[in-house]
């Protein structure tokens, strides 16, 4: 008898047990065919032009987050209400002419069940889209409630099912109330995105895409602005390239980008230059600020010039030689021998270098170089000292505000030499003799002219 009752047990333990996993079954099918909302057949149409575009979705950037399968398969349902062609491709990230490219950056998701059995689910992403020109970012949520059936609550209630049951539920319950929220956040992607002005242009851009643009540069070198302005790179100067860039073709230039290269490695200047579109008919000219290096050498140097389209009309590269020279370095090497010459004669071994005023901008710049040439040549040679420029400004605020106040040029090669004043200075500083130039113009061409005051004498050489 009791081996007969521990059958019976046994079998209504099993049967129990099957009807539980059969009922934990058809519920969840029940669940999961229910869980489809409305949200999808309310999307705003498209016409036929946007239609024709090219989706790509491109989920790398959440691939390893929960629930990002459930957003892609979303993100397609509700993108196929309106385009053609849908496909996912991990690691795309740049739209070609026709394409575009969503991208899902964020996605945050969450779930919970009341007491009634109804699962509240949220949801939240970012959302990036590419065209070929542009692109947007989109910061989306989505909210809804799954409410189980009478029918999915009374398998909860069942004696024979259990508490297990209850568990194995709220799975799927969670699963479909975070279909439903997605659902609902893809639906507003949709309308945002195919109802946006971006989207509207990015349509009609596409008419104009398939023209072709017919770009062209040209380019010029100026030193007009630099200290010796003879249309050379002299070293150390400051000069410009200035690009001219149009569109003489029917369709606009997309995304264009200007490369400059060089075989001179003492030139420094930016080499990669976004210019952006350029529209039919459009000319734009852009200034490349160019830098030499104090020891550029003679000879020329070469510019090959780029300009490149994003759908490929690229026009012709340009190549320009620039005459490069030394000279400026040539002539302040040889008034610093003839200086040293000179104080060799003169038994004198302290120079004070004086600091020129000028107003003209070019003049400023020429002076300011020769400044630096001087003062690092003249500290290089082993047999003379140079009286420190903070000793210099010292003595200057005792004597006068500048050295124009201690010489300064009158007419023509005669100056005005205050003796009492230099003597002082001479005196506060150590100095035996000042270095003093002043750049004169001829015939469109600069000079520099150099002269020594003898400090004790007040005398100019």
């Amino acid at each position: 008898m009791l081996t007969v009752m521990a059958k019976r047990s046994s079998i209504l333990h099993w049967k129990g047990s099957r009807l539980r996993v059969l009922s934990v079954f058809f519920i969840g099918l029940m669940i999961l065919s229910g869980c489809g909302g409305n949200a999808m057949s309310r999307l705003t149409h498209v016409d036929e032009n946007s239609a024709s575009l090219q989706i790509i979705i491109n989920d790398d950037e959440i691939k390893d987050r929960e629930d990002s399968s459930m957003l892609v398969d979303a993100l397609k349902e509700a993108l196929l209400h309106s385009f053609k062609d849908v496909s996912v491709k991990r690691g795309y990230n740049s739209a070609k002419v026709g394409e575009l490219v969503i991208i899902p950056q964020r996605l945050k998701s969450s779930a919970y069940m009341r007491d009634n059995w109804n699962v509240i689910a949220n949801v939240d992403s970012t959302i990036k889209v590419l065209t070929f020109t542009n692109y947007k970012v989109y910061s989306l949520d989505g909210a809804d409630v799954y409410k189980p059936s009478v029918g999915e609550k009374l398998v909860l209630v069942v004696p024979f099912v259990g508490h297990a049951t209850e568990a194995a539920l709220k799975g799927p319950y969670v699963t479909a109330a975070k279909n439903k929220a997605m659902e609902s956040m893809v639906a507003k992607f949709h309308d945002r995105l195919v109802s946006s002005p971006e989207f509207k242009a990015y349509v009609e851009s596409l008419k104009m895409a398939k023209i072709p643009a017919d770009l062209e540069i040209r380019v010029r070198f100026t030193d007009a602005d630099s200290f010796l302005p003879n249309n050379t790179l002299d070293a150390g100067e400051d000069a410009e390239l200035v690009v001219t860039v149009s569109n003489k073709g029917k369709g606009p230039g997309y995304g264009t980008n200007l490369e400059v290269v060089t075989d001179n490695s003492k030139v420094f200047f930016e080499k990669n230059i976004t210019i952006g579109d350029i529209p039919p008919g459009e000319t734009r000219d852009i200034k490349i600020n160019l830098k030499s290096a104090r020891n550029i050498g003679d000879e020329k140097v070469s510019f090959k010039l780029n300009l490149n389209e994003k759908r490929g009309y690229n026009a012709k590269s340009v190549v320009l030689n620039v005459s490069i020279s030394n000279q400026i370095n040539r002539i302040i090497d040889s008034i610093i021998s003839k200086t040293i010459y000179k104080m060799r004669q003169k038994g004198w071994k302290r120079i004070a270098i004086a600091e020129i005023d000028y107003s003209d901008s070019s003049y400023i710049k020429l002076n300011n170089y020769l400044l630096e040439e001087f003062y690092s040549k003249f500290g290089q040679i082993k047999e003379i000292s140079v009286v420190e420029k903070n000793l210099i400004d010292k003595a200057l605020i005792r004597v006068g505000p500048s050295f124009s106040n201690l010489i300064r040029p009158s007419s023509g090669t005669n100056f005005f030499i205050n003796h009492e004043t230099v003597k002082k200075f001479g005196e506060l500083t150590e100095g035996n003799t000042i270095f003093y130039w002043i750049i004169a113009e001829s015939s469109g061409k600069r000079k520099i002219k150099t002269y020594l005051v003898d400090i004790d004498k007040g005398k100019i050489f």
